[in-house]
């Protein structure tokens, strides 16, 4: 009952201020009123009793700032798991945004306790990848036991090149492997095999495996696998040396052991349209079940005319239904909105409602329309569209422009 009345309060909310943003700006065009009514057309689109969260219109309310219309979107699925799993992903966005505040304050009204220890790890993980990591160890002192959040913002380190800062993070942390596999696996590629091996030391002897085995991989690759042995003489744990020796002529057996593989006449078809030869690729296609859109797509970007001749020889619709959108994308990314349209309709006709292909170009086209010439014309498009489940995404193309693309 409580969340229903939460649900409600939120809605009511939702409804009253964008009833009064259309009365002082008229019939203006917000992606924020779009991300609603894209929310409204999915759902006449699945009336399952099981509703789940339409997880691309929450993420780009939340990018966008709109996160009580973010949490609006979350309560009205009734799948407990699928709203603690987005209460999580929003405290992180939110986070994202540098709206660190208004995270925590969303993260400690969880109810769920262990949906609150995460979404504030989620926090403390975001403030890192912002280089902030300070305000990260800061955030994870809410945490009841924070060693899993240590390990994560040490990895954000390790993928920032700090190493330093990432030992600083999990010190005096006992067996913290997640992070320290992370530290050896950029000592490898940095060609610093010692202080690989060194980190391995530090780790639990039933976690060094992959870690042992790419340095392997490593000195294989560089033509240095001679060093094997001089490198295990360094190693203070004789256990560790053995397992390194093993490791290391495992990773040189396998390498030098990997099958050659045919290619097969798809993935010949497809290297002759690579190479722009499309008439051997198409004379390929024409002997096997291989899907013409393989080579047509690829042809479309020169001669969309004939790319779209061959493709419609397909005896497979799924084949012209993939290669129609494709095509509809791509006239869109080239500015020819016309042709793009005509081929949304054309594999209307092809798709009809059993493959997914066509909805996602829907919401591209939209997209790199409303780039192009603006939102009007693409709503008025967009609400025109046959199907409720067309307009959700067409909607949503339209607001991804006005806006920007949600992590």
């Amino acid at each position: 009952m409580r969340r229903k009345t939460v649900f409600l309060i939120v809605t009511v909310g939702i409804l009253a201020s964008l009833l009064l943003a259309r009365r002082f700006f008229g019939s203006r065009i917000s992606d924020r009123g779009l991300l609603v009514e894209a929310l409204q057309e999915h759902e006449k689109a699945n009336q399952s009793s099981e509703r789940f969260v339409f997880w691309d219109v929450f993420c780009q309310q939340a990018a966008q700032g709109y996160y009580d219309d973010a949490m609006a979107t979350i309560l009205r699925s009734n799948r407990d798991s699928d709203v603690q799993y987005s209460l999580i992903a929003l405290a992180r966005i939110r986070a994202t945004n540098g709206d660190v505040e208004g995270a925590l304050r969303t993260a400690r009204a969880y109810s769920v306790s262990d949906t609150r220890e995460k979404a504030i790890q989620a926090i403390a993980v975001a403030q890192a990848e912002r280089g902030d990591v300070q305000g990260a160890r800061r955030t994870i002192s809410l945490l009841t036991d924070p060693r899993s959040a240590l390990e994560a913002i040490a990895v954000v380190q390790v993928d920032n090149g700090d190493i330093q800062g990432a030992h600083e993070t999990i010190a005096g942390l006992p067996a913290a492997n997640r992070a320290l596999d992370a530290i050896g696996e950029y000592q490898i590629k940095s060609g610093d095999f010692q202080a690989a091996l060194k980190t391995a030391e530090q780790m639990s002897s039933n976690s060094t495996a992959n870690l042992l085995l790419d340095i392997g991989f490593e000195l294989r690759r560089r033509g240095e696998q001679g060093r094997v042995h001089q490198l295990a003489s360094q190693i203070t744990n004789r256990e560790l040396a053995h397992l390194f020796v093993y490791y290391a002529r495992l990773a040189q057996s396998t390498m030098e052991n990997i099958p050659t593989v045919r290619a097969n006449t798809c993935d010949e078809a497809s290297f002759d349209a690579s190479k722009g030869d499309f008439a051997p690729a198409y004379g390929l296609i024409k002997q096997t079940k291989c899907w013409y859109s393989l080579v047509a797509t690829r042809q479309y970007a020169t001669d969309p005319g004939e790319a779209e001749r061959e493709l419609l020889l397909s005896p497979s619709s799924e084949d012209i239904c993939f290669g129609l959108t494709e095509f509809a994308k791509a006239g869109a990314a080239r500015g020819n909105t016309a042709d793009a349209l005509r081929l949304i309709n054309a594999a209307q006709n092809v798709c009809g409602e059993k493959y997914g292909y066509r909805l996602g170009a829907v919401r591209e086209v939209a997209r790199l329309w409303t780039i192009k010439d603006g939102p009007k014309p693409v709503v008025a498009w967009a609400r025109s569209r046959p199907k409720a489940s067309q307009r959700a995404g067409a909607l949503l193309g339209v607001a991804e422009a006005m806006g920007h693309s949600h992590p």
